[in-house]
């Protein structure tokens, strides 16, 4: 999950897509991975996730606004 809602999500420079729930479900191999969001007017995130094989994982990512705006 991620807040702004409609914050642009990538996994390793492939944009994920939303799904109706406003979550985001995505399959991956083990291993290190990188994770950016992003969104007009709030900072970046830039993530690095170390995805273990079997185990699952819910993330939640909130952006901070940009300095000029808070």
């Amino acid at each position: 999950m991620v807040e702004p809602v409609g914050a642009h999500v990538s996994l390793d420079g492939v944009r994920l897509t939303q799904r109706p729930d406003l979550s985001y479900a995505v399959g991956v191999l083990e291993g290190p991975h990188r994770l950016r969001v992003s969104a007009d007017g709030f900072e970046p995130r830039d993530e690095p996730l170390n995805v273990r094989g079997g185990v699952g994982a819910i993330l939640t990512i909130r952006l901070q606004p940009l300095a000029a705006q808070r």
